[in-house]
């Protein structure tokens, strides 16, 4: 009896740290083929994972850029998903760059996505930019960034060689941005699509085959 308790308890309590793990992770750590690690700023409430430049660097860590768990204290906006989330309030004169490598194929296309949200803490118009690079070409450009809760962002490129670096460059007048759940997946090509589509014909007539033999029979 003792035992078959013992059996128990750590049956429900390997669960309760399962879901627990579940509860704590980003929607991006479940997408399928996503290259980028600690993609929701999960580990270790820190930028595990990533590379920070600027001349801010590391000396505002905490203060104008930093990963927080939450909501942000300032904007009262929470991470996208997860407990945390990363954040940028450097002048567009003073950027801050977040980067990280990944091993990519040469030629392959990859979907880059994020989440962003930006809130302006002073008076005038938003003066901020987020550039997204990408293999060193720059793939996207958001300027002038008005107050936005959490918005989802997407672009495609094709990456040059095996190991492509993946960066944003982040510079706010008045506010500060917040970013989480990054990915980048291979895209599928469209004759790609095309097989995988005619093997699920395929697959279905073979079935609607063999149930009307069945039938017959």
């Amino acid at each position: 009896m003792k035992n078959t308790i013992k059996v128990l308890l750590v049956v429900v309590a390997s669960s309760f740290c399962a879901l627990q793990a579940r509860a704590d992770s980003s929607v991006c750590d479940a997408a399928a083929g996503n290259l980028v690690s600690n993609c929701g700023f999960e580990l270790s409430s820190t930028f595990t994972s990533w590379t920070l430049s600027g001349n801010d660097v590391p000396g505002q860590e905490g203060n104008l850029y930093g990963v927080e768990s939450g909501l942000d204290p300032v904007s009262n906006i929470g991470p996208n998903s997860g407990n945390n989330q990363a954040y940028f309030g450097d002048l567009p004169s003073n950027p801050t760059t977040l980067s990280q490598n990944l091993t990519t194929t040469a030629g392959q296309t990859y979907t880059i996505s994020f989440y962003l949200a930006q809130d302006t803490e002073g008076p005038g118009n938003a003066n901020n930019s987020v550039l997204v690079d990408f293999g060193g070409t720059q793939v996207d450009d958001l300027s002038d960034v008005g107050i936005q809760g959490y918005t989802f962002y997407s672009v495609t490129d094709v990456a040059s060689s095996g190991s492509t670096n993946l960066a944003f460059v982040f510079g706010n007048e008045i506010g500060q941005f917040q970013i989480d759940d990054i990915e980048v997946v291979a895209t599928p090509e469209p004759g790609s699509w095309a097989l995988l589509l005619t093997g699920v014909l395929l697959i279905g007539w073979m079935y609607r085959s063999k149930s009307g033999q069945a039938l017959r029979s």
